[in-house]
């Protein structure tokens, strides 16, 4: 939600212009629109310093783990998800990032996924993401088949 903030991360408010754009333009059953709403909840619990790769204080803190599920959902490779960054709307509320979001080096994604198979406690703590966001995606099928 707009104005919200994160008092275990410090998750940025969703900017009020995507915010905006986001209301304007999507279902509040669209996922990533759910993930940008409920994103203290879904964070609650998991410590995104030990599966971030050295985060910009400018970005969403856990942008990386974010973007990399979100890569293998719609099957992205790593050039078509910084378009997709830099383009959509629902990312970005998800995300929380501005209009206008930092630029990121495409190697940012490579980099990042060999950083969490160096680690078995990163992994582990990246597969409880995983299941947070296969459970908002599992209540939103349900919701759908109803």
């Amino acid at each position: 939600m707009m104005g919200t903030s994160n008092s275990h991360m410090d998750i940025p408010t969703i900017p009020s212009e995507i915010f905006r754009l986001a209301v304007n333009n999507f279902d509040s059953k669209n996922l990533y629109i759910k993930i940008g709403s409920n994103l203290d909840k879904i964070m609650t619990g998991i410590n995104g310093a030990s599966i971030d790769l050295d985060p910009q204080p400018q970005l969403l803190p856990m942008l990386l783990p974010f973007v990399t599920i979100f890569q293998y959902l719609e099957r992205l490779i790593d050039r078509k998800a910084l378009d997709s960054i830099r383009n959509r709307i629902e990312w970005k509320y998800a995300l929380h990032l501005p209009v206008s979001p930092p630029v990121l080096r495409e190697t940012i994604f490579c980099e990042y996924r060999r950083f969490l198979l160096e680690d078995k406690k990163r992994l582990q703590e990246f597969q409880k993401l995983i299941d947070r966001l296969l459970n908002l995606i599992s209540l939103k099928l349900n919701h759908q088949i109803d």
